[in-house]
C-alpha cells in the first residue's frame, strides 16, 4: 500500500498480489520425511528463489480507491487462500496414498 498518507482521499489504491503460483509444489517443504534434502546439497542452493512471472494475480495490483474495490480484492483474497488451502490437502492426500502404496 501507498505510504502512512490517508488512504480514503487518493484516487487509487494499491493491494499486494497472492504471491508464487500455488502449482509449483515444494514437496521437500510439504514431506519432509520422504522428500527431505540430502546432506550433501551446498547452503548456497538454499538460497535460489524460483522466479515469479509478473503478472495481475502474483505481483502488486493497483485499482481505484473505492469500496466497491476493497471489496473485490477481499473476496480474491479469500476465495485464493480457501482454493489455496484445499490444493494443499489434495496433494497431501494424494501423496500420502502414494507414498502408502509405494
Amino acid at each position: 500500500m501507498d505510504g502512512g498518507g490517508d488512504l480514503s482521499r487518493q484516487k487509487t489504491r494499491k493491494f499486494a498480489g497472492l504471491g508464487a503460483s500455488v502449482f509449483k509444489v515444494n514437496f521437500e517443504a510439504l514431506f519432509p520425511d520422504q522428500y527431505g534434502k540430502k546432506e550433501d546439497v551446498t547452503a548456497s542452493q538454499d538460497l535460489i528463489v524460483p522466479e515469479i512471472k509478473e503478472n495481475e494475480i502474483c505481483t502488486e495490483v493497483e485499482v481505484e480507491n473505492t469500496a466497491h474495490h476493497k471489496a473485490i480484492v477481499r473476496g480474491r483474497d479469500s476465495s485464493y487462500n480457501k482454493f489455496k488451502g484445499r490444493f494443499e490437502t489434495s496433494i497431501s492426500v494424494i501423496m500420502g496414498k502414494f507414498d502408502s502404496l509405494r
